[in-house]
């Protein structure tokens, strides 16, 4: 049993290290100064998105947090942290949901989840984004269409 924990530390040191390296070689690649002009050129709207994706990311994780059944005991701050891990695979690796969610069901697995139930949560979670999203999609172009 000490072996299988200790592999699982190494495993997460791994990662984290990769993620520092991945972190530093996409800040020198530009430049520092190169990403400093780019937040003075954007001001003080960059916070304002920030919070507004910060937002959006809350909401998602509480729609998330409703799909899991009452009788498992997961916390809302491990589903936030599920899904930012998603977020983050998601737009580090190009493959959109095709990696990003089957991480999110092995992480809500490893948290206690059983899997039947982290992929019912998941899949719900996210076709009632992308319909919600949809729906807010075609109002927007049907406002479009109609007054421009």
């Amino acid at each position: 049993m000490e072996g299988a924990k200790g592999l699982k530390t190494r495993c997460h040191a791994a990662a984290l290290s990769l993620g520092c390296v991945l972190f530093l070689y996409l800040l020198v690649r530009p430049g520092v100064a190169k990403i400093l002009s780019l937040f003075v050129g954007i001001g003080w709207s960059f916070a304002l998105i920030a919070a507004i994706y910060a937002c959006h990311q809350v909401v998602r994780a509480i729609a998330y947090w409703k799909c899991i059944p009452t009788n498992e005991h997961v916390s809302w701050w491990d589903i936030l942290r599920i899904r930012l891990s998603g977020e983050a695979i998601r737009f580090l690796t190009s493959t959109g949901p095709f990696l990003a969610e089957p991480s999110k069901v092995w992480l809500l697995n490893q948290r206690g989840l059983s899997t039947r139930h982290a992929v019912a949560a998941t899949i719900s979670e996210y076709l009632i984004y992308t319909l919600t999203s949809a729906a807010l999609g075609i109002a927007g172009l049907g406002y479009l269409l109609s007054h421009f």
